[in-house]
């Protein structure tokens, strides 16, 4: 058994900003069973761009709608009661690939062997096709925000790490292997 470790009061009202980890996840694994394996988390929700706008579907605990497959390299939102650990079996992924369609994608770091800055994700992508990468970050005063770095320029350049959701915003569809 593998554990990763989110911690809910990292950002505003409990809601984290999360990627799935391990490979065996990707298979069926739907968003219920996401929160069954936590304890005090109550909604799991993704952000679906189907090329000309975005959305949100939102799978609340217990409740048949939306209850999506979950999957390693994507995103996901998370509200938890408190902090919350969850529990799953599987291996982490050799590479994993993700297509992005024109506009704002919400992706996962799923390495857990090493990091990256926002630059360097950018880079990994094609700089000239992904322009901007954000993270949800807790300002510690009661209120969340979101730090975006816009590529080639040094504002907001942070670290990227494992388990940690990103919206990346890209300018043409294409494909990314990580």
């Amino acid at each position: 058994m593998t554990k990763h470790k989110f911690t809910a009061g990292y950002v505003l009202a409990g809601v984290a900003l999360v990627a799935v980890l391990l490979q065996t996840m990707a298979t069926g694994y739907t968003a219920q069973e996401f929160l069954d394996n936590t304890t005090n988390c109550t909604m799991i929700a993704r952000y679906v761009n189907n090329g000309v706008t975005g959305s949100f579907e939102t799978h609340i605990d217990s409740i048949p709608t939306y209850n999506f497959n979950v999957t390693v390299g994507n995103g996901y939102f998370v509200n938890c009661g408190g902090n919350e650990t969850y529990s799953a079996s599987g291996t982490a992924p050799g590479s994993v690939m993700s297509n992005l369609v024109t506009g704002w994608n919400l992706l996962g770091w799923v390495s857990t062997t090493s990091n990256s800055t926002a630059q360097g994700v950018l880079n990994g992508i094609g700089n000239t096709t992904a322009t901007m990468i954000a993270r949800y970050v807790n300002t510690g005063s009661g209120t969340a925000q979101f730090e975006t770095h816009i590529s080639g320029i040094p504002t907001y350049e942070f670290a990227v790490q494992a388990g940690e959701g990103y919206f990346i915003n890209v300018n043409a569809n294409t494909t990314w292997t990580r």
